[in-house]
């Protein structure tokens, strides 16, 4: 754009980009005053008028008014010599956020994400074991324009615990999605994620914004059956008859104990805290929980009701009044998000889906949902009740992305699992398994104590495979039995066919939403 004032052009350069507006006089009027000795006023050297003179005040408030209409215009404010400046935008490598970040992160969540709440938020920063250095963000001229947030937790398989990586709130703005920024946020993350050899790395598939590879595993954890509340209770009025009429036709089963279903007290706490921690011990994706994450979880009342229930059938009296609470149910809206029982009193999980079955109806909710493994035997009653189940590949949006370590410090905290099923599968000492996964020779070997995988050999029974199939088989997601009837999963030998299925079969992945749920 070419303006002229006062015999002068100045040209003005400007793109949509904010970051990319130059200003340059191509030929800029020379006003220069000139002061008589002795006198009153001053002349230029265009003129001496008055006239002329005002003309020079007319012109510098036009072009100050340039500025301004300018800087308004593409979003910048400042000196006008900042603005003639041209600036370059400069990208950032992917850092660690500081606590002074926090607030343009919840900004560029919110425009990006639409997620979380503020309240979510604060909530997030209030956990126990949150740093702030585990948010990697990616900057450019000191405006966040990445994120991504890593959350370290432990997780149950079966007899082994391992270090979790959670990959969440994984944000870019839309114009430098293309550019490359979202690969280096990740790779960024995955270079923390190898630097603990043992652990697990996850990733909602919502938040995903790169391409998949055979290093993650596609594997979805939402299992839930769900049935109109008035069918349950009618469901479970037939499952109590027929129990107790097994009862009355085989005494030797003693008698039921009496349960009753109240809500939960705050000063109860550590009843939930043993029960969920007897479930933890032979799960498969349960997160452990401390005291004071416990607490935290609590207190962020991101869920509606919590009921328990108790021995006996005073319902006012305190576990510590010797009352004693053998299970408990979590639940938000029409959701059972997370129930757990005593294993000695699995009928304990009847009495909590009836009382939530119960509330349900008298809101006025059509139909009830409930969150438990796939094995759960309060599936079937409502599948019965004439409810259907959703198994973990149903929702593909709810489905997680799976990373687990190749070190050699993972198969021996894997070790302990591993001599469970050879024993368990009456599998002989020393147990020698080869797995050609790809081009790659590997050998698992199992002894009484310990195991191992070594390189560059197979041995006489050998199973091959590729890459994502050994990484699905070693969570647990498929089975072997399953994986050499579709020809993913091939054997030299039948023993080798027999070992593969009974070290690597299907467990029951699952996490309880509760730990996820927004405030």
């Amino acid at each position: 754009m070419c303006t002229c004032v006062g015999g002068s052009f100045q040209v003005f350069f400007c793109t949509t980009d904010r970051r990319d507006i130059q200003l340059e006089t191509v030929c800029r009027p020379r006003f220069r005053k000139r002061h008589d000795g002795g006198g009153a006023g001053g002349e230029t050297e265009v003129g001496r008028s008055g006239q002329r003179q005002g003309l020079l005040s007319s012109e510098d408030e036009l072009e100050q008014k340039g500025f301004e209409a300018m800087r308004t215009a593409s979003g910048i404010a400042g000196s006008g010599a900042a603005f003639r400046a041209r600036k370059r935008p400069m990208v950032t490598r992917p850092e660690a956020a500081k606590v002074g970040d926090h607030a343009a992160i919840e900004h560029l969540l919110a425009t990006v994400l639409q997620r979380p709440s503020t309240l979510e938020f604060n909530a997030q920063l209030d956990e126990p074991s949150y740093d702030s250095g585990d948010r990697l963000i990616v900057k450019c001229d000191d405006e966040i324009i990445g994120h991504i947030r890593s959350s370290w937790r432990t997780v149950r398989m079966g007899r082994a615990n391992f270090p979790l990586c959670r990959f969440d709130s994984f944000a870019v703005l839309p114009e430098y999605r293309a550019v490359g920024v979202p690969e280096a946020l990740f790779t960024a993350a995955e270079r923390r994620l190898s630097k603990r050899g043992t652990a697990i790395g996850e990733l909602d598939m919502r938040d995903a914004m790169i391409g998949q590879n055979d290093d993650w595993i596609k594997c979805g954890r939402c299992v839930y059956s769900q049935a109109s509340p008035r069918d349950i209770l009618s469901q479970l009025s037939v499952e109590e008859n027929r129990s107790q009429a097994d009862q009355l036709l085989d005494p030797a089963r003693g008698e039921r104990s009496v349960l009753s279903v109240r809500h939960w007290r705050q000063v109860e706490l550590p009843a939930l805290m043993r029960i969920y921690q007897a479930n933890f011990a032979s799960s498969y994706g349960l997160l452990a929980r401390s005291e004071v994450y416990w607490r935290w979880l609590v207190s962020r009342r991101a869920f509606d009701q919590i009921f328990v229930v108790i021995e006996g059938r005073d319902r006012l009296s305190l576990e510590e009044d010797g009352c004693r609470i053998v299970g408990y149910a979590v639940t938000k809206g029409h959701h059972i998000v997370e129930m757990m029982a005593e294993p000695s009193h699995s009928e304990a999980t009847a009495r909590l889906l009836h009382r939530a079955c119960s509330d349900a109806i008298e809101r006025d909710w059509h139909t009830v949902r409930f969150h438990a493994p796939a094995c759960h035997p309060l599936h079937a009653v409502l599948v019965e009740a004439g409810g259907d189940l959703q198994r973990q590949t149903a929702e593909s949006t709810r489905q997680m992305l799976v990373r687990l370590p190749e070190t050699p410090s993972y198969m021996r905290c894997f070790a302990s699992e591993l001599l469970d099923r050879a024993i368990r599968g009456n599998l002989a000492f020393p147990v020698e398994l080869g797995i050609q996964i790809s081009a790659e020779k590997r050998q698992l070997i199992l002894t009484e104590s310990d195991a191992g995988l070594t390189d560059g050999r197979l041995g006489r029974s050998y199973v091959s495979c590729d890459r994502a199939t050994w990484n699905q088989l070693r969570l647990g997601y498929c089975d072997a039995e399953c994986a050499l009837a579709d020809g993913s999963l091939t054997a030299s030998t039948t023993l080798a066919a027999d070992m593969a299925q009974t070290l690597f079969p299907k467990v029951p992945l699952w996490r309880p939403p509760w730990d996820d749920l927004a405030v």
